[in-house]
C-alpha cells in the first residue's frame, strides 16, 4: 500500500536524521566540559556556561531540523498526491507534480516532490527551526546548571562533579551513548511536519479526500484509542497529538468510499487528549 510505503521512508528519515544529529551536539558538550574542567568553583561554571556562546550549535541545529522538516513535509503532501493520481487516474494535480523525483531510502524508491510545498510552508519551517535551535541551546545550558545546582546542594565538590561529567551528559541524553532526548526532538517534530504536509495538501483536494481515520496503535502503550474513527478530513486530529505519539491518520479517496464509512465525530473529542493542536501550531 500507498500509506505504508510513505511511512517506512517517514521513518527512515528520522532514523537517519537522529542518528546525523548526535554529532551537532558534539561542539556544544565539548565546550560545556572545557568550562567544567577548568572551573576552580561552581560560580564561575554557572557563570561561564551562561554567557557561552552557541550560535554555531544553533545554525548547524536549525539547518539540520529544517531539512528534517522540509523532508517531512515533502513526503506527506507527496504521500496525497501520489494517492490520487494511482487511485483517481485523473490529471489535476499533474501541474504540481512536474519535477517529481525519486527518493531512496532502505526499502526502495518513494516518488517525492519538493516544489509542491508552497513558499508560505517553506517560512513557517524556516522559523520553526530557528525557534527550536533557539530553545534547544538554552535547554542544554539550563540542564547543565541544574546539574550544578544539585551538586552544589548535595555538598559536592568541584573535583568530584568533573569525575561525572560524562556521566551527567548521558543523563540528560545529549551524547552519542544517550540519544533519547535528540530522538525525541528531532522525531516529533519531523512527524508532525510529515502530518501537516498530508494536511494542507488535502486541504487543496478536499473534494478528492473528504474522510480521514485516525487510527491509534493498539497496545499497552495506547493513549488514544478513544480518539479512533473516522472525521471529515479538515477536523481529523493531527499526530503527533503528545510526546511521543504513535498514532496515524488514514485520508480516505473518494474511490475508496464504500458508503459505511460514517463519521462518529463533527468535532475532535476528548479535548483533553490532544495536547498539540497541530493546524495551529
Amino acid at each position: 500500500m500507498i500509506d505504508d510505503h510513505y511511512d517506512r521512508q517517514l521513518e527512515t528519515v528520522m532514523t537517519n536524521v537522529v542518528d546525523d544529529a548526535v554529532e551537532i551536539y558534539e561542539p556544544l558538550n565539548a565546550k560545556i566540559s572545557a568550562i567544567l574542567n577548568s572551573s576552580n568553583d561552581f560560580d564561575t561554571a554557572q557563570q561561564s556556561i551562561a554567557q557561552l556562546d552557541t550560535k554555531e550549535f544553533q545554525e548547524a541545529f536549525s539547518i539540520h531540523i529544517l531539512n528534517a522538516l522540509e523532508l517531512g513535509n515533502a513526503l506527506g503532501r507527496s504521500i496525497i498526491t501520489k494517492k490520487d493520481e494511482s487511485l483517481s487516474g485523473e490529471n489535476s494535480v499533474a501541474a504540481k507534480d512536474e519535477s517529481l523525483e525519486w527518493f531512496v531510502c532502505a526499502d526502495g524508491p518513494v516518488s517525492i516532490s519538493f516544489n509542491i510545498i508552497p513558499k508560505a510552508a517553506l517560512e513557517y519551517l524556516q522559523q520553526k527551526s530557528l525557534q527550536l535551535a533557539g530553545v534547544e541551546s538554552e535547554a542544554v545550558k539550563a540542564a547543565v546548571k541544574a546539574k550544578i545546582e544539585e551538586a552544589i546542594k548535595s555538598g559536592q565538590t568541584v573535583s568530584d562533579f568533573r569525575k561525572e561529567i560524562d556521566s551527567m551528559f548521558d543523563s540528560l541524553g545529549i551524547t552519542k551513548l544517550s540519544k533519547q532526548h535528540i530522538d525525541l526532538v528531532y522525531r516529533m517534530n519531523t512527524f508532525a511536519a510529515y502530518s501537516i504536509g498530508q494536511a494542507n495538501q488535502v486541504a487543496d483536494m478536499i473534494d478528492r479526500f473528504p474522510l480521514a481515520y485516525f487510527s491509534p496503535i493498539h497496545d499497552s502503550r495506547s493513549r488514544h484509542i478513544p480518539l479512533e474513527g473516522y472525521y471529515p478530513s479538515d477536523i481529523v486530529p493531527l499526530s503527533p497529538i503528545d510526546y511521543n505519539c504513535r498514532c496515524g491518520i488514514r485520508y480516505v479517496h473518494v474511490s475508496q468510499i464504500t458508503g459505511n464509512e460514517v463519521p462518529f465525530y463533527s468535532a475532535v473529542p476528548r479535548p483533553d487528549l490532544v495536547k498539540f493542536d497541530q493546524r495551529n501550531s
